[in-house]
């Protein structure tokens, strides 16, 4: 399954460098009976912090790696894995 990427991220306070003095000069010309021209700077003081939280939105997890299944030695893939050769049993310790 494909996990989706968020569509926002974290705000960086940086960009509010930008988007704050946007905003006072808008409340100003609102103030000022300038509501039109209040409004068209306001736009871009919203739009710069919603630019910035898409951009740092987090990368999606990576997909996890299937385990990898090791063969043993002597094993054909779809048999049976080989059976060990039995040790010879002797009755009497060898010489030396």
């Amino acid at each position: 399954m494909s996990r989706r990427r968020a569509r926002f991220g974290r705000i960086d306070p940086w960009c509010l460098l930008a988007a704050v003095p946007l905003v006072c000069v808008a409340a100003l010309l609102i103030a000022l009976a300038q509501p039109v021209a209040g409004v068209v700077v306001l736009v871009p003081a919203a739009l710069v912090p919603v630019f910035d939280a898409w951009a740092n939105r987090p990368s999606p997890a990576p997909p996890r790696p299937r385990p990898v299944r090791r063969r043993q030695p002597g094993c054909v893939p779809g048999r049976a894995p080989a059976r060990p050769r039995p040790v010879p049993v002797t009755r009497y310790p060898p010489r030396r």
